[in-house]
């Protein structure tokens, strides 16, 4: 999966700068499609950032770097459940810039967790930063992942890990109404190509990240996809946001996986 990441970043960056009010507004402050639900069985955005950070590893005072971060909801979550860690926000969107540093500001968080505008193959960050690079449903907007991992491998610590939750791509081969659903899904939103976990874990691999395999994951997708109606006096029907990015597919072949890995010490 090679390509010029800037200009697919470039209509990525377009996307979230035109719908993350409406996202933030109708779907609250994590851009997620797929959550971890609580024991009881309910979906809640806090509760699964917080568990997604401790399957990546994330302890007390670590330093995060969360790659493609939205409008700052996992980080503000994740600073918050975890004592001292410090969060570093990055995106390529300058309205999820500005939406994520009003967040954590309202949540005094703003000496803990920060937000920067850039390009994720070419991160801002000097060699053996931190502790934990996150990508949370944000990988599979890459259109080099070698590139991808190789920045997130510099910038790790010795010891530190890598971690990937996406939705990815069933592995093997696809049935033409598969191939025709996901070239839909990545038009519509802005995706050059939706990877497999395989291939997420090769290119970790080719970085030489030690890479433990990959897991399909049960989330909830339940907020999500009702984030997208609201019931009015006609019934219920697609809200701005719904209008904007729901569609029915006939057979999608995307799931959710997660990968991680570690930088050797």
């Amino acid at each position: 999966m090679s390509g010029e990441p800037g200009a697919a970043l470039d209509a990525v960056a377009a996307l979230y700068d035109r719908l993350s009010p409406t996202f933030l507004r109708c779907a609250g402050p994590t851009f997620q499609a797929g959550l971890v639900r609580r024991p009881d069985g309910v979906e809640d955005a806090a509760w699964s950032n917080r568990a997604l950070a401790e399957r990546a590893g994330v302890q007390p005072g670590a330093h995060i770097l969360d790659a493609g971060c939205g409008v700052g909801g996992p980080a503000c979550d994740i600073a918050a459940a975890f004592p001292d860690a410090q969060v570093v926000g990055l995106t390529v969107s300058v309205v999820q810039v500005d939406l994520a540093t009003e967040r954590a500001r309202a949540a005094g968080l703003s000496e803990r967790v920060t937000f920067v505008e850039g390009d994720f193959h070419a991160l801002p960050f000097a060699d053996d930063t931190f502790d934990v690079v996150l990508y949370l449903e944000s990988s599979e907007y890459s259109s080099d992942l070698d590139r991808l991992f190789a920045e997130a491998a510099r910038v790790l610590k010795p010891g530190g890990a890598v971690y990937v939750k996406g939705a990815l791509r069933r592995e093997g081969a696809l049935s033409p109404q598969q191939q025709a659903d996901l070239a839909a899904y990545d038009a519509m939103w802005a995706i050059q190509r939706t990877p497999s976990p395989s291939e997420i874990a090769a290119a970790m691999a080719r970085t030489g990240l030690v890479v433990g395999l990959p897991t399909w994951l049960e989330l909830g997708s339940g907020h999500f996809i009702g984030s997208m109606f609201e019931l009015g006096p006609d019934g219920l029907k697609p809200n701005a946001f719904g209008q904007a990015l729901f569609r029915r597919f006939v057979d999608l072949p995307v799931g959710f996986a997660d990968i991680r890995a570690v930088c050797p010490p």
